[in-house]
């Protein structure tokens, strides 16, 4: 049975259906993006490094990224950053319902 998380939003649910683990749903689009953060943030910078000042974070944050770079196969196709790119579009407008729009710069995001 899911139960509510004390302090996290309404749809963050801890599921515990073999009374020993967690699950987390996301959305494939959620999914794709997450993974494109953990590895900027695990391999190419020092954000979670600077974030993370306990070092057990470690082990769900390789288990969650090691999960999601098991099960997208878009990671590995030639047009992943259109598919990244769109999957963002779709989670700021669709999901958020803000307008954002990638800087030329730097590649972040901006609001419109």
């Amino acid at each position: 049975m899911a139960r509510a998380v004390p302090g996290r939003p309404a749809w963050w649910e801890a599921r515990r259906p073999d009374g020993g683990r967690s699950r987390i749903q996301l959305t494939h689009d959620q999914a794709l993006v997450m993974s494109h953060w953990l590895y900027q943030a695990m391999y190419e910078s020092n954000t979670l490094d600077d974030l993370l000042t306990d070092p057990a974070v470690w082990s769900p944050i390789y288990r969650i990224s090691g999960t999601l770079d098991t099960t997208l196969t878009e990671i590995f196709m030639p047009d992943y950053g259109e598919r990244l790119e769109a999957a963002c579009h779709r989670l700021l407008v669709d999901e958020l319902g803000t307008r954002f729009r990638r800087r030329q710069i730097d590649g972040t995001w901006a609001k419109s």
